[in-house]
């Protein structure tokens, strides 16, 4: 490679000659490696080889590139497999020490051509963890002996460009199992040189990580939907420079749908039906993680709001301070029969709820009660299991058919009761799965 095709592989460069460092892998054949330094024109640099590697050949690399003491270091590892964690170790020390003598990250590059395997192989880890370009000589060999002339520097790039695929498959899964955290941290671990790359990963972790704080209600009380607009002008980004899938601007489409719902929730401090579909949605995603008890605490919260939605919008009665004076004495005396102790009830939980519906003759009442004289409350057992767990008032942990079957009785309900308008709710306030991430 030519000194001109070498420079390409550096950012555009400040008028002045930028510092170059590069972190090589000794081996026995220090031509190679003076091949590099002088095509790459490198200006510090950090060897790491054996005591027989370095012994054999660091002096005449030395004498071959005229590097000033100064600006390079050594690094010893035994030759053994065994030490290719110690030798990433290293490679991290010679990372940090680059910087510190002001060589930019962008122009610090690595080149495993030398060494044992291991230490070409552990080198190559250790410069895709940390977004280093990798470069590598080309040579060929007759009985033994380099052809100098047919030398030649190859450009590896960053082995996340070839190889992030298994950090992005980890972070998809995680995505689709409703890990929003865990996704972001896979996201976030990913460091592509390609710049189109670099947007989509990016965008994903904001992404990820802006799911995670709708997933603790964080929206109720501040306003997250800027940020996944701007995680999605990123992304929008990265598909009209890297071309992307017809799969992954659907998956954007559908994100800017969710935005939107989201952000008519921000701050809600009335009930709706996109709040009741909201803390549904958030329950089944507990089910999916296994979180059973978290998901029967918010399906319990989820059927309470039910009922003082329709409280509030059929009847104007507030749950929190209900004004009993514009019951009709027959309703308010049915409902009173109905307290504990026949005393009115300052503020309206789940079950008084559901009873002052039934008082009130509210149709909504009849899926809530059976039609015997004792009107019995169809989700008693369901909510005994609730009481009994350790979220509640017992030291029950929920297993998952309690919640499945809770979760399968409130979805019958809310599509019962508001039909159409909580289908679309719920249909813009889900999440799409995201497809496979092609690299």
């Amino acid at each position: 490679m030519e000194i001109a095709q070498a420079q390409k592989l550096i950012s555009p460069m400040p008028p002045s000659t930028p510092a170059i460092g590069l972190i090589l892998t000794v081996g026995f054949r220090p031509e190679l490696l003076i091949y590099t330094f002088r095509q790459m024109q490198v200006t510090h640099a950090v060897f790491i080889g054996t005591n027989d590697s370095f012994d054999q050949s660091l002096d005449a690399v030395i004498e071959g590139v005229g590097i000033r003491p100064s600006a390079y270091r050594t690094q010893t590892i035994a030759d053994s497999p065994g030490e290719i964690g110690k030798l990433c170790s290293q490679f991290y020390e010679a990372y940090q020490w680059l910087l510190e003598r002001g060589v930019h990250a962008e122009h610090v590059f690595s080149d495993p051509t030398g060494g044992r395997k291991w230490m070409s192989a552990g080198a190559t880890m250790a410069s895709s963890l940390l977004g280093i370009k990798t470069l590598y000589v080309d040579a060929l060999f007759e009985n033994g002996v380099l052809i100098k002339d047919s030398m030649k520097l190859v450009s590896l790039g960053n082995a996340y460009d070839q190889t992030g695929f298994v950090l992005a498959g980890q972070g998809r899964t995680a995505f689709n199992r409703f890990d929003f955290e865990g996704a972001a941290l896979y996201f976030e671990q990913i460091n592509p040189t390609l710049s189109h790359k670099s947007d989509l990963y990016t965008s994903l972790a904001g992404i990820s990580q802006n799911l995670a704080r709708w997933d603790r209600f964080e929206h109720y009380e501040t306003p997250i939907s800027e940020g996944f607009k701007g995680s999605l002008k990123i992304i929008e980004r990265a598909l009209r420079t890297g071309g992307g899938s017809v799969q992954l601007a659907a998956f954007v489409d559908v994100m800017h749908l969710f935005t939107t719902k989201l952000a008519a929730l921000e701050g809600q401090k009335t009930l709706t039906i996109d709040f009741i579909a909201d803390l549904y949605l958030n329950a089944q995603r507990c089910i999916h993680r296994n979180r059973y008890d978290d998901a029967i605490a918010r399906l319990y919260r989820t059927l309470e709001s039910v009922s003082q939605y329709l409280l509030q919008t059929s009847h104007a009665i507030d749950p929190e301070k209900p004004d009993y004076q514009a019951l009709a004495p027959d309703q308010l005396e049915a409902f009173r029969l109905q307290c504990r102790g026949g005393i009115l009830p300052s503020k309206l939980d789940l079950c008084t709820s559901m009873r002052l519906l039934d008082a009130l003759g509210n149709a909504a009442a009849d899926h809530f009660f059976a039609p015997d004289k004792k009107r019995s409350f169809r989700f008693e057992g369901l909510l005994s299991e609730r009481n009994r767990s350790i979220l509640a008032h017992g030291l029950k942990p929920i297993a998952r058919i309690t919640a499945e079957k809770f979760s399968v009785k409130i979805s019958e309900l809310l599509h019962a009761l508001f039909g159409e308008v909580y289908l679309d709710a719920q249909q813009h306030l889900q999440t799409p799965q995201l497809p496979t991430l092609g690299f």
